[in-house]
């Protein structure tokens, strides 16, 4: 169906063709569909195919960079990795080694939907409010100056249930009360501290609040983080020390 839609253009003569439907697809699908609506230009008798460029909608894998040429593909676009940053449960934040990132979740205590879990399990408005205040208090010194095995211990006790205050589904179905899941995925983000091996203003900027999974600005800047590095990696650029 893509070939004969392109068939079809080509024969209106459009030369710079929009492919969509395939975010969501494999790199193997994409590329099936790419070798079909190739050989429709190849076999089409009144343009050179020399002539005609492909843009894919929603399709930024980096698998598919290298093959892409070959297909004619001239641009693409996608905001995965913008809407990663606060959809993901496992894949918030892309570092400079090519790896995702678990963002560390600190729910405002004001968000309607932990004062009413507050309200309905026996917890007092100031016990959570002293939770939140830990938490973002131990985070940033940990940025600071590093915690101890134990100190680290402890912030990840009270992460992990100050977490579930707020309760909610990931992306990709994952209950984010499983708390063996969430602590093993803290403690490798803080441990690994990436956002210290990141070059982009973001990270350079606020450090640790990057990781911190909270409010509008600090996710949408892990966005913002996501997709420059992705333009790195795009560009063959080297980040710390991945290429």
């Amino acid at each position: 169906t893509y070939a004969e839609s392109v068939r079809a253009l080509l024969k209106m003569g459009y030369t710079y063709i929009a492919l969509g439907g395939l975010a969501r697809s494999s790199a193997p699908t994409v590329l099936s569909v790419l070798k079909a609506v190739m050989q429709a230009v190849e076999e089409y008798p009144y343009r050179s195919s020399t002539e005609i460029k492909f843009h894919l909608f929603g399709v930024a894998k980096l698998t598919l960079i290298n093959e892409l040429p070959k297909y004619r593909v001239a641009s693409i676009d996608s905001a995965s990795y913008l809407r990663k940053a606060w959809l993901r449960s496992g894949q918030n934040y892309l570092g400079a080694d090519g790896k995702w990132y678990t963002a560390i979740r600190v729910p405002q205590s004001y968000h309607p939907r932990v004062q009413e879990y507050v309200k309905k399990n026996g917890h007092s408005l100031e016990e959570v409010e002293a939770q939140e205040r830990f938490c973002l208090e131990m985070l940033q010194r940990h940025n600071d100056i590093g915690l101890s095995s134990a100190e680290l211990n402890e912030l990840l006790d009270v992460l992990v249930e100050y977490d579930t205050y707020l309760l909610r589904l990931g992306e990709d179905g994952q209950n984010m009360r499983d708390k063996t899941i969430s602590r093993e995925k803290y403690r490798r983000t803080l441990e690994t501290k990436p956002w210290e091996n990141c070059p982009c203003e973001v990270c350079q900027g606020i450090g640790i609040h990057v990781l911190i999974f909270r409010g509008t600005n600090r996710n949408k800047r892990r966005g913002f983080h996501n997709t420059w590095v992705f333009y790195q990696f795009l560009k063959g650029k080297r980040i710390g020390n991945r290429r």
